[in-house]
């Protein structure tokens, strides 16, 4: 306010430069004020984005449920809960060699590995663990499974179920001629 009635007090000249520097000053205070928005905007942003990662975090572990040793995590109907590996009589694994051969003085082991659904509904997915025993020949020594980076298998992409009372088929070759230790660790129904 004294800026602009200052100028009244003095020439035209100087009106023109107060006016001017008013306007500057304006101009300047505006394009503050953008980039306090333009600052307040990304934080904003950036605590909004924390925001969905927490969300979605806390999404992701209510959907899965870690279990403990000698359970399964069992879900029918969205609704998942842990049930003891003995009373799991929903889903069998049936482990078979089908040839023992030796190459280069190594031996290795074909297996076939039948899932059975005894369930009345279709089977959406399964997650069979592994340990140190399943050491296959080479990485194109799994058919039938998708195997993940922490060594589990699930059903591939091109076998999005297991029929209900129906059984599945897949196949490896281990080195050596100990069996494969293979667990369920989780069914969804």
């Amino acid at each position: 306010m004294a800026i602009i009635y200052c100028s009244y007090l003095s020439t035209k000249k100087g009106k023109k430069r107060k006016r001017n520097n008013n306007n500057n000053n304006n101009n300047n205070n505006n394009n503050n004020n953008n980039n306090n928005n333009k600052r307040k905007e990304k934080k904003e942003m950036k605590l909004l984005s924390i925001i969905c990662v927490l969300l979605l975090s806390i999404a992701f572990s209510s959907a899965t449920t870690v279990c403990k040793y000698g359970e399964i995590s069992y879900t029918h109907n969205n609704l998942c809960s842990c049930i003891p590996y003995y009373s799991c009589h929903y889903v069998s694994l049936s482990q078979s060699i089908v040839t023992t051969y030796q190459t280069n003085g190594e031996t290795f082991v074909q297996y076939s590995v039948d899932i059975f659904n005894h369930e009345g509904i279709d089977l959406k997915n399964i997650i069979i663990g592994t340990d140190a025993t399943f050491c296959l020949r080479d990485s194109s020594s799994l058919w039938g499974m998708q195997r993940l980076s922490n060594g589990d298998l699930i059903l591939p992409s091109v076998q999005p179920s297991i029929n209900n009372n129906a059984p599945y088929r897949f196949s490896f070759i281990l080195k050596g001629s100990a069996k494969a230790n293979l667990y369920i660790k989780a069914i969804v129904y």
